[in-house]
C-alpha cells in the first residue's frame, strides 16, 4: 500500500508490488529463465522471494529450501547479496551459503533498496566434496543426492554470469522506473487537481462576494441618489420659508406703521408685531443655516455618489477578472484530469 507524505511516495515503505505489475514481472522473469536457464527470483527488502522460484536447480529446490532452516538461510543470503551490490554499486557475484554462485542486484529508489533480484544458480568453479558434507550436515541432507544434484549445476565464467545479470537488470530496473514514475506522477495529478478544486471554491466564493459589493453599491448609490433629491426638496422648502419670512417681516413692518398711526389704541398692537418680526428672523435665520448644511450633505452626497460608482466599476471589474480566471482554471482542471486518466491506462 502507498503512504504518501507530502505529496511524494514514502520510499521507507514503499514495496515493489506497490508500483510495479507483478503478473507482468513474473511473466518476464519465466521467459528469461527458459529461454537462458538462468535462475531467477525478485526479494524483498528481507531477502524473502515475493515472486516464485524460476529455474532454481536441483541442488538448490529439492535439497537445501527442502527446509525451512534452509530458506530463512536462503532469505538471509539473499539480503547479504543485495547489501554487497548496494555497498559497491555494482552486480555481486559470490558464493552463497550452499556454495553455489549466485548474482544479486538491488532495486533502488532515491537511493533507498525497496527489494533486489537473485538469480544464476551456476558454478564457476566445481563444488567441492568437502563444501557439500557441510551442507549436508547443516540441513540434515543425504550426502550422496546432493553430491549427485552438484554434478548437474551448469558451469559458467564470471563474465557469462556479468552478461546475464546485466541483461536482467536493465529489465528490471525499466519496469520499476516506469512503475514508479507512473505511480509519483498520478499523486502530483490528482494533488493538482484537488489544488484547483479548491482555487475554484475560492473563486465562487470571491465571485459571489465581488457581485454583492457590485449589488450592495448599486443599492448603496441608489439611496444616495434619493438623498440627493431630498436634499433637493429641501432647498425648495427652504425657499418658501424664506420667501415666507421676509413676507412676514414686511407684514410687520407694516402693522407697526398702522399702529402707530393708531395711537394709544394700537399700543398692544406694537408688540404683537414686534414678536412677529422676531420671529420672521429666526425662522429666516435657521433656513439659512439649514440650507446650509443641506448645501454640504449635497457635496458629500456627490463625492459618495462619485466613490461609489468607482467601487462599481472595480466591483465590476474585478468579477470579469475572477470569470476570465475561473474560465482557465476549468481549463487547467480539464487538462489535469486529462492527464490523470492518460497516466492510469500506461
Amino acid at each position: 500500500m502507498i503512504k504518501i507524505c507530502d505529496n511524494f511516495i514514502d520510499i521507507s515503505s514503499l514495496e515493489i508490488s506497490d508500483i510495479v505489475d507483478m503478473q507482468k514481472l513474473v511473466s518476464f522473469q519465466e521467459v528469461f529463465a527458459e529461454k537462458t536457464g538462468c535462475a531467477l527470483t525478485v526479494v524483498d527488502r528481507e531477502g524473502k522471494s515475493i515472486t516464485p522460484t524460476s529455474r532454481f536447480c536441483k541442488y538448490c529446490e529439492y535439497y537445501v529450501r527442502n527446509s525451512a532452516e534452509g530458506i530463512e538461510k536462503c532469505s538471509q543470503s539473499h539480503q547479504h547479496f543485495v547489501s554487497e551490490a548496494m555497498r559497491y554499486s555494482r552486480i555481486h557475484i559470490s558464493k552463497c551459503h550452499a556454495y553455489i554462485t549466485e548474482f544479486a542486484f538491488p532495486i533502488v529508489i532515491e537511493n533507498q533498496i525497496i527489494g533486489g533480484v537473485v538469480g544464476g544458480h551456476y558454478t564457476i568453479d566445481k563444488i567441492r566434496p568437502a563444501e557439500v558434507r557441510d551442507v549436508c550436515e547443516r540441513y540434515e541432507i543425504n550426502p550422496e543426492n546432493l553430491l549427485n544434484a552438484s554434478t548437474e549445476i551448469e558451469r559458467k565464467s564470471k563474465k557469462e554470469i556479468e552478461v546475464l545479470a546485466t541483461t536482467v537488470k536493465t529489465a528490471v530496473e525499466a519496469m520499476v522506473n516506469e512503475g514508479y514514475i507512473k505511480a509519483q506522477t498520478k499523486i502530483i495529478a490528482e494533488s493538482f487537481l484537488k489544488s484547483i478544486k479548491q482555487i475554484e471554491e475560492s473563486f465562487d466564493e470571491m465571485s459571489k462576494t465581488a457581485d454583492g459589493i457590485g449589488a450592495n453599491q448599486r443599492e448603496l448609490s441608489k439611496n444616495i441618489e434619493n438623498i440627493g433629491e431630498a436634499s433637493e426638496k429641501i432647498d425648495d422648502v427652504l425657499d418658501s420659508i424664506t420667501r415666507l419670512a421676509d413676507q412676514t417681516k414686511i407684514l410687520s413692518f407694516n402693522a407697526q406703521i398702522e399702529a402707530v398711526r393708531a395711537g394709544a389704541v394700537g399700543k398692544s398692537f406694537t408688540v404683537v408685531a414686534g414678536e412677529i418680526k422676531d420671529l420672521a428672523d429666526s425662522s429666516k435665520s435657521t433656513a439659512e443655516n439649514i440650507s446650509a448644511l443641506t448645501t454640504a450633505i449635497k457635496a458629500d452626497v456627490e463625492s459618495t455618489v462619485a466613490s461609489s460608482e468607482k467601487t462599481i466599476d472595480s466591483a465590476d471589474a474585478q468579477a470579469e477578472l475572477i470569470d476570465d480566471a475561473k474560465d482557465n482554471i476549468e481549463e487547467l482542471a480539464a487538462l489535469s484530469k486529462s492527464f490523470s486518466k492518460f497516466i492510469s491506462k500506461k
